[in-house]
């Protein structure tokens, strides 16, 4: 997906690049950085094609893609991105250029004097150099730090950062020469720099230099402690705490314990700083109060000896959470104004999604009682996983608010039970678990309402036409392929309950045999389905643990889909947690009557009437309902 067309490169010679006259064209620009180049480099490359010197004017192009590459330190492995993506090409980066100009780069990167445009072309060079060369790679460091302090002097602050950055990623094993360069400016910029520069480039300036040293010297600390007073005028809490906790851990290296702890103090008071202003926002928010202050109550856990503060703390922070219970109003942002369009999409959806359910009722109309069942069981799919997967990528990489989103959940007294990072500041690993956790919001929000929906159209108009006895499901639940042997009066009574429209009795009845029925079927296909203890004892294994270390095994018995399903339903937080929230007594009466507790009942006698493993292929009834 490259803009760049690999033979504008042949044929360049050290000569065309000395014939553009490049130390010139840059020794004129008034501000050294990169960008500031590209436009003198591409005027002269005009200039050569219309003197008609075509090789040299390719040259100076060359030279103006080097300078366009977006400086990214922050990815290590591919610091330079496209400053430029649109309709499937991109600008140039530095995989375009072949070695033969590399090798030319490399010689004018020896030559160049200036700061900014040796290290740009040391960089590209050490990155596509087959071997790394030491001697490059000092004096790549020792350039970008020169150009921070030119950028600095001329208020560039956000351009000086990334170059202090990438010389310190550079230099890995530093010489003493080097080592003493990457102090000098360091030292150089708290000198002269600092009190004119931004408070967030100053906690950056920092913060790199602690990654660096070793040894946090002292001088680094006051300087720290220094400018964390700046922030409480300001109200920077975030800023000021990122300094208390930096010249903390300096303090702690020198041996000033009592100073390191009371700077960890007034970090974590910061947090509760952040609690007060949310409370005294235009509209109030006492759970975000709630939020602060238990991570604050966190901060004072790992400082010790703070009991008295963290009680206080605490009383504090119950009584915001009930408050934040009382007055949460959920409110639709379509009822804004200006969001006309969204209100009118919504309304479609919904219209839809009643359409659909109409049509499930109609589909049932005069149906015998065991087609009717039927339908009623196949009349919405499970979730399928790797489709939901796919919407919650698209998502992620679609929009720049979810990537920076940070989600967190709280439970019915107003306590937050679940987190979810920031995709963008998440490793591998931890944006894995980020798309796992909004793979069950959408299954929670999205897949259960409306599957319920189409459910509760199709059971009114089945209860409306016909009378459900205990002999109706007796033959369905006596030779069941799902239901244990010996369970199925619990099976019998929890779905006659759900036909009644009682689904505290249903959610009480089949939760648990619902779980046994999954250990059951697994010990069938050869799973052990108990935990040994390190006592040598055995005890049964809860669905937490079995959806943890016997998913494969889950997963072969029951289908990907159905796994998915079951797992988002009864265990997870980020799903609907039914297992866990009956197990420990967390729902309240009315709770049970919510759309959770009716899917739970319907898969239940899905199961029960086709047993565990994927669906069969819905027949003529579901295809009317024309579902997805």
């Amino acid at each position: 997906m490259s803009s760049v067309d690999p033979a504008l490169y042949d044929g360049l010679t050290k000569d065309a690049f000395d014939a553009v006259g490049w130390p010139a064209l840059v020794a004129a620009v008034r501000i050294k950085l990169c960008s500031e180049y590209i436009k003198p480099l591409n005027e002269k490359a005009e200039a050569l094609e219309i003197a008609r010197f075509p090789v040299s004017a390719c040259a100076a192009r060359a030279l103006a893609d080097v300078m366009g590459y977006g400086l990214q330190p922050h990815d290590r492995e591919f610091p330079f991105h496209s400053m430029v993506v649109a309709d499937g090409t991109r600008s140039p980066l530095p995989e375009d250029l072949p070695q033969s100009v590399i090798q030319i780069l490399l010689q004018l990167a020896n030559d160049a004097a200036d700061p900014e445009f040796k290290a740009r072309l040391g960089d590209v060079c050490s990155l596509r150099l087959p071997k790394k060369v030491g001697r490059l790679t000092e004096a790549t460091a020792a350039a970008y730090l020169e150009s921070a302090k030119n950028l600095f002097q001329v208020g560039k602050w956000d351009s000086g950062i990334p170059r202090v950055s990438r010389a310190l990623q550079l230099a890995t094993k530093p010489s003493l020469e080097l080592r003493e360069s990457i102090k000098l400016a360091f030292t150089g910029f708290f000198r002269e720099f600092a009190p004119q520069a931004p408070l967030l480039e100053v906690v950056q300036m920092m913060e790199l230099y602690r990654g660096h040293a070793a040894d946090v010297p002292g001088e680094l600390c006051e300087h720290a402690l220094h400018y964390s007073k700046k922030f409480i005028d300001e109200k920077k809490w975030h800023l000021r705490r990122r300094l208390l906790t930096l010249a903390a851990e300096g303090l702690q290296s020198l041996g000033r314990e009592s100073d390191a702890r009371d700077a960890l103090c007034e970090a974590a008071e910061t947090h509760v700083k952040l609690a007060e202003e949310s409370l005294r926002r235009p509209t109030p928010d006492p759970l975000v109060a709630a939020n602060e202050l238990s991570r604050a109550i966190i901060a004072y856990g790992e400082i010790g000896n703070a009991a008295t503060r963290v009680a206080e703390l605490e009383r504090l922070r119950a009584e915001y959470q009930k408050q934040g219970i009382r007055q949460n109003r959920w409110r639709s942002i379509a009822e804004e104004p200006g969001n006309e369009f969204l209100k009118a999409v919504l309304g479609k959806a919904e219209r839809c999604l009643d359409s659909a359910a109409l049509a499930a009722a109609k589909a049932t109309q005069g149906l015998p009682v065991p087609e009717a069942l039927r339908l009623l069981a196949l009349c919405h799919p499970p979730p399928n996983k790797t489709r939901i997967e796919e919407v919650m990528l698209n998502e992620l990489k679609t929009s720049v608010w979810n990537v920076l989103l940070k989600i967190t959940l709280y439970d019915e007294e107003g306590r937050p039970f679940a987190k979810a990072g920031s995709y963008l500041n998440e490793n591998e690993k931890g944006q894995r678990k980020i798309i796992e956790q909004r793979m069950l919001r959408f299954f929670t929000t999205l897949h259960v309402q409306e599957t319920v929906a189409i459910v509760e159209a199709v059971r009114e108009q089945i209860i409306a036409e016909h009378t459900i006895e205990p002999g109706t499901l007796e033959s369905i639940i006596t030779h069941s392929p799902f239901v244990p042997r010996g369970r199925d009066y619990f099976f019998l009574r929890g779905i006659l309950a759900g036909f009644a429209g009682d689904f505290l009795i249903a959610g009480h009845l089949l939760v648990p045999q619902v779980e046994e029925a999954i250990r059951f079927h697994l010990h069938a296909s050869g799973a052990i389905p108990t935990v040994t203890e390190s006592s040598e004892t055995e005890r049964t294994a809860d669905l937490n643990y079995l959806f943890n270390h016997k998913r494969s095994q889950i997963e072969s018995v029951f289908g990907v889909d159905e796994t998915f399903e079951l797992e988002a339903l009864l265990i997870r937080r980020w799903g609907c947690h039914l297992r866990n929230n009956i197990a420990h007594g967390k729902l309240l009466p009315h709770d049970f009557f919510q759309p959770p507790l009716v899917y739970l009942w319907w898969i239940t006698m899905r199961l029960c009437m086709f047993g565990p493993g994927p669906l069969p292929t819905p027949g003529i009834c579901t295809n009317e309902l024309q579902v997805e």
